[in-house]
């Protein structure tokens, strides 16, 4: 899925945000964004920063996250990510030298 097709949301480096952010597809943040942030696909690049709680199918961090963290399916935790917060997850994938101050909790899949 591009930027560009129709629902996505690009939160350019150098901009900030204040306020809640819903956005049907994918959302992605190389700036700051101050409030929830919620999309279908999240990604918080190096240089974004996202002051809030965070909700997506498939979320990828490299940057700062400074609230809980609600990934129905995936989560990625790059080297250069710091989260401060609780994080929800489906599956997880945390790389050698990310930062994760809060508890990690895994998320039960319903039963067919």
């Amino acid at each position: 899925m591009s930027a560009t097709e129709k629902g996505n949301l690009v939160i350019g480096q150098g901009a900030k945000i204040k306020g809640d952010i819903q956005a049907p597809g994918m959302v992605t943040i190389a700036g700051t964004v101050t409030g929830k942030l919620r999309g279908k696909s999240v990604q918080v690049t190096q240089s974004g920063r996202v002051e809030g709680e965070l909700h997506g199918d498939q979320v990828e961090i490299e940057g700062i996250v400074s609230d809980a963290i609600t990934a129905k399916q995936n989560l990625r935790v790059r080297a250069s990510a710091q989260v401060m917060g609780n994080v929800h997850y489906g599956s997880i994938e945390i790389q050698n030298g990310a930062r994760i101050d809060g508890q990690l909790i895994a998320e039960q899949k319903a039963r067919s």
